[in-house]
């Protein structure tokens, strides 16, 4: 993502460094997400977001529970978040919620950024080598 938004100046794509209170109670912390550059405000070095993301990406892991899954879910789009992408590697599948309460399920075709990164297409094949290749290193 960060090649596309960065030569755009879109707006900050965040990593599982970056943290979001946007709520009494809210510190969630996607393993990615992108927050428009009007959205971003003033930030000093290492404050958290206090803006729900546009997009949030969340890769899924076997130990997490799907009420927690789901939970997390929620906050986002309750916080005016436009989609969540919940990927599930071990299966190779993606999950796109929208706040407008579709979902679409994508295995191997393009994932697209839609109303949360317009313009933004990447085929699925290779962010699945990308991950594997991370996890491999881990």
């Amino acid at each position: 993502m960060n090649n596309y938004v960065l030569p755009r100046g879109l707006g900050v794509v965040s990593s599982s460094d970056g943290e979001y209170k946007f709520g009494v109670g809210t510190g969630l912390i996607p393993d990615a997400a992108f927050i428009r550059k009007g959205r971003i405000g003033k930030l000093a070095y290492n404050d958290p977001f206090k803006t729900a993301p546009d997009l949030a990406i969340e890769v899924i892991s076997q130990s997490e529970k799907p009420r927690d899954i789901e939970a997390k879910t929620r906050a986002y789009l309750s916080a005016g978040t436009q989609a969540v992408w919940r990927f599930y590697p071990l299966t190779q599948l993606v999950e796109i919620i929208t706040q407008a309460g579709s979902v679409t399920l994508l295995r191997q075709d393009i994932l697209e950024g839609g109303d949360a990164l317009p313009g933004f297409s990447t085929p699925l094949d290779d962010l699945w080598r990308t991950l594997e290749s991370l996890t491999a290193v881990e």
